[in-house]
């Protein structure tokens, strides 16, 4: 139960931040983020989540689905119920979901900002909208592709 309760403290609040931070930062703003000499060393990325790239939440979502799949059948001592189970769980795996889309929606923008808006290419042309990203991303997750 602590485990699944604390995956819940951490993917809420980044979820939440990072939101609220991507949603209200200028395109200049985040250039400035996502400048960078070095990806970062593998502590920096997966565990601390200071360098660039969305190691950090790939591992705590990733964390959060192996917690999901061997805490909601019971194979763990809990003291929730199984309709309580089985929400937990799933709202578990949803957020773990949507904290992978929007920290890759943030590093397709950061990345292609670098690269004055030539890493990837949308429709229309012009400058790419944070939906855009996110779109991309949900893209990406759900065909394995760029489809």
């Amino acid at each position: 139960d602590v485990g699944v309760l604390v995956l819940f403290a951490y993917l809420v609040p980044y979820l939440v931040i990072t939101l609220i931070a991507f949603l209200n930062a200028s395109p200049e703003r985040i250039r400035s983020w996502a400048d960078r000499e070095a990806r970062g060393t593998f502590l920096q990325r997966y565990v601390l989540g200071t360098a660039p790239g969305p190691g950090a939440s790939i591992l705590i979502a990733a964390a959060a689905l192996a917690v999901a799949v061997v805490w909601l059948p019971g194979h763990l001592s809990t003291t929730f119920g199984e309709g309580s189970r089985a929400l937990l769980a799933l709202s578990l795996v949803v957020i773990a979901w949507t904290c992978v889309v929007v920290a890759f929606a943030v590093t397709f923008q950061a990345d292609n900002l670098v690269e004055n808006g030539e890493a990837l290419d949308f429709p229309g042309g012009g400058t790419a909208a944070w939906a855009d990203y996110v779109y991309f991303a949900v893209a990406v997750m759900t065909t394995f592709g760029t489809t």
